[in-house]
């Protein structure tokens, strides 16, 4: 009977400590760096904005003046013709018509910085994976490792236009991005790296016109810091 309690003791320790090593695959410190980029989708039937841009137009007037001179002793008069060049700035309206592509494809700026990765719950294999990113945000992600992999809970995410550029878009009319994504994915050890593949899913915004995002590849490498 003690022998069969000592195997049930040892079975329960062993279950216990694989648990425990599916945290301790990934738990510590890490500097990463992540890349990508997103492809989007117009929801809006409109296809042209049109704008009324204020300009100012400098013209160049000549205005004649007719000068009569009478000279007296002379007997005789004499007429002189001036001709004033006067500078006038008029100003006029455009009418500028953009059309926004029906799909846009958004490359994300690298982030890098600091990453730890921590348990939770062992027993259970929940962690929390926290991304300082240098001169920016700290992201907060939720998870849960199971073997050797880890999958990240769906966890909002704001873009703006300061983090991101657009491959077909002129930087210039950057400032009217925002984006509201969602973000997923899983992560890999392999020896000290892990490699994180990401999915981003939702809504962007760009000079009010309403893209829905359709694909993704976003990838993060963090090297554990030993």
């Amino acid at each position: 009977m003690k022998k069969y309690c000592f195997v049930i003791l040892a079975a329960v320790v062993l279950l216990s400590s694989c648990q425990k090593d599916d945290t301790a695959l990934f738990r510590g410190n890490y500097s990463f760096k992540t890349s990508g980029w997103l492809t989007a989708v117009r929801d809006s039937a409109d296809r042209y904005d049109t704008t009324i841009v204020n300009r100012f137009r400098r013209d160049t007037l000549s205005v004649r003046y007719d000068t009569v001179w009478v000279i007296p002793i002379l007997r005789q008069t004499i007429e002189r013709i001036d001709t004033v060049y006067v500078t006038e700035w008029t100003a006029y309206a455009d009418t500028v018509v953009r059309e926004y592509p029906d799909t846009i494809t958004m490359s994300l700026s690298p982030e890098s910085g600091q990453m730890d990765i921590t348990e939770t719950d062992a027993s259970a294999g929940d962690m929390v994976v926290t991304m300082n990113i240098t001169g920016g945000d700290l992201l907060v992600y939720y998870a849960h490792s199971d073997g050797s992999l880890l999958t990240l809970e769906p966890t909002r995410r704001l873009l703006h236009s300061g983090e991101t550029l657009l491959s077909n878009i002129p930087l210039e009319e950057m400032s009217g991005l925002d984006a509201d994504v969602t973000v997923t994915g899983t992560a890999h050890r392999y020896s000290n790296i892990l490699l994180f593949d990401l999915d981003y899913a939702g809504v962007f915004t760009y000079g009010g016109i309403h893209y829905d995002i359709t694909g993704s590849e976003v990838n993060c490498r963090a090297k554990l810091n030993e």
